[in-house]
């Protein structure tokens, strides 16, 4: 009998309207944080499309089933967070000098180099490396600040809600492809080392970006929403390097976390308008 993969391709109907300014916790940096991803997202994931898809035909049937299924989702989270932009662009931010400085410097620039220097494999180990840490942290918000979520409204909650928990459905695909076509540890550790030193500049060049162009944020606001939120951003930042220094065990596997339970948990079932 043929396996079916365990990954559903779904496609949600969001709305916006109610998104306010701040719905992150009403906290201008949460906010402009999850901004900021709002945009490195898209052009991530198709990254992340274009590295798994150049290894489709050289694993087995079923790891191919599971790959043609983490594109779709992929491509679908691409196209939701796009859709996104156009709240931001109402709330008068102008997301196109951050869009081209990262389109341009990682995937014009850096893409390039590492498929001409180090081959295919090695922007496959960088997307293994990024989509570790998205798992960490829909885990994390998940399982650890369930209420964070809570504080969103209604159309942005749902598309966090129903992107993580997909996260969590296929964060072992791409893992998985590199296994089989290398296995290579050091050029998953490469991966990792790589990812890790540009995501977080890259997080907070396009949050300055927002803090810059939003005319209703004060400094006085800034600095309280920055002492309220300090023990949520430590508790992450602690989670993350507890989860990133596990992902160094040469025995690793996303699997060795068991958050299944999660998907189900948080999957916004009514907002989802069809399955494949």
């Amino acid at each position: 009998m043929k396996q079916e993969t365990k990954l559903t391709v779904r496609k949600p109907i969001l709305s916006y309207e109610r998104t306010n300014r701040y719905y992150l916790m009403d906290n201008s940096i949460g906010t402009h944080l999850m901004n900021a991803m709002q945009i490195i997202v898209p052009l991530g994931e198709a990254f992340f499309i274009r590295s798994v898809k150049r290894f489709v035909e050289e694993v087995n049937p079923q790891l191919k089933k599971e790959v043609k299924a983490f594109i779709g989702q992929e491509n679908i989270h691409k196209s939701e967070h796009i859709a996104f932009w156009k709240k931001l662009e109402d709330q008068g931010f102008n997301l196109e000098p951050f869009r081209t400085f990262y389109d341009i410097t990682i995937y014009g620039i850096l893409e390039p180099a590492m498929l001409t220097y180090f081959g295919p494999k090695f922007p496959l180990a960088v997307t293994v490396a990024l989509e570790h840490y998205t798992a960490v942290m829909s885990a994390y918000l998940m399982e650890q600040e369930p209420e964070v979520l809570e504080t969103m409204a209604e159309g942005v909650q749902d598309l966090i809600r129903w992107h993580f928990a997909e996260e969590l459905e296929h964060k072992s695909v791409a893992f998985d492809v590199l296994a089989e076509v290398d296995g290579n540890y050091l050029r998953r550790v490469g991966g990792m080392l790589l990812a890790s030193a540009l995501l977080g500049p890259y997080m907070f060049l396009g949050a300055l970006s927002f803090m810059i162009q939003d005319k209703e944020l004060t400094l006085s606001r800034l600095w309280n929403d920055l002492w309220k939120g300090k023990e949520k951003l430590a508790s992450l930042s602690k989670y993350t390097l507890q989860q990133v220094v596990d992902y160094f065990r040469v025995d690793f596997h996303p699997t060795d976390n068991d958050n299944e339970y999660l998907i189900e948990k948080y999957m916004p079932q009514e907002v989802i308008a069809k399955r494949g």
